[in-house]
């Protein structure tokens, strides 16, 4: 049996828990009810009673889901981790990965001009940092001129908001949604949590254009700073900078992520296939 790890439910339903000053321990039973459920009545801006009482039966469902999926993951003859900073977390709670194997895109040709738009994609909660993205964007609007930015995704948790500089777009087809990538002059993945991956940030590159990304979980494993984007801490200061950073060099941004462009292909494309035969052909 072999299992292919990318996300955290098997360490915690609701993950906030697994953070740097914690050494990414997951939280106990007793800690998922009294710290972890109140965290997640707030980050998911729960009000109404009957939404409290359903996201406790689900934290509840979700530690037995746990329990159930790490029973069955200690007997797996193989693990795989999809980037280095999972895996890490995992080995930190005695779960052993033996490979690392990364996420695959294929990778076109970018196109000639972008659209003057930057672009928000993921669920519009706490963790993906949404909240913090909106500040940011607002103190640079106020020292410079700046594209819109488009927010595509579902979520209201980081409440209602107003401005005539930000679009949120309804759902769209993936292919839509890759034209989007495509066009658009930046990409930001300002995620708070302890990213498992990070597909976004990857889809972007793969697309051609730049992403500003924290530097939480495996996103910084995708995105190199200075050369196929920009890395900041995840806060409203960092983004800010980030944001001002990549208005001065978004041009010696395009220049090299185009010059990188079989590396990213080898490391996110090639590789992984031939990571997976070899794996498959060993068994």
């Amino acid at each position: 049996m072999i299992v292919t790890l990318r996300d955290y439910v098997v360490l915690c339903p609701h993950a906030y828990c697994l953070r740097r000053e914690r050494n990414y321990l997951a939280c106990t039973f007793w800690e998922l009810v009294y710290t972890e459920y109140l965290q997640a009545l707030q980050r998911q801006n729960a009000r109404v009673n009957g939404q409290k009482v359903l996201l406790f039966f689900a934290t509840i469902r979700g530690w037995w889901i746990r329990c159930i999926l790490q029973f069955f993951l200690r007997r797996a003859d193989y693990i795989i981790g999809i980037s280095r900073k999972l895996s890490l977390i995992y080995e930190r709670n005695l779960i052993q990965v033996q490979q690392v194997i990364y996420n695959m895109m294929e990778f076109r040709k970018p196109p000639r001009r972008k659209q003057n738009i930057w672009l928000f994609v993921g669920r519009k909660t706490w963790g993906k940092g949404i909240d913090i993205l909106l500040k940011a964007y607002e103190d640079v609007t106020q020292k410079k001129s700046v594209p819109p930015l488009y927010v595509m995704g579902h979520g209201t948790a980081f409440g209602k908001y107003e401005n005539p500089g930000v679009k949120f777009l309804q759902h769209v087809p993936h292919i839509k949604y890759l034209e989007y990538l495509t066009r658009a002059k930046l990409v930001v993945v300002p995620s708070q949590w302890e990213e498992p991956f990070g597909r976004v940030a990857l889809e972007s590159i793969s697309q051609g254009t730049p992403a500003l990304v924290t530097d939480s979980g495996a996103l910084p494993e995708i995105i190199e700073h200075n050369k196929t984007g920009i890395v900041v801490r995840p806060s409203v200061g960092g983004l800010s900078q980030g944001l001002m950073l990549f208005m001065r060099t978004q041009h010696k941004l395009y220049s090299s992520l185009l010059k990188r462009r079989k590396f990213l292909e080898k490391k996110f494309f090639r590789d992984p296939i031939a990571s997976h035969v070899l794996l498959y052909k060993s068994l």
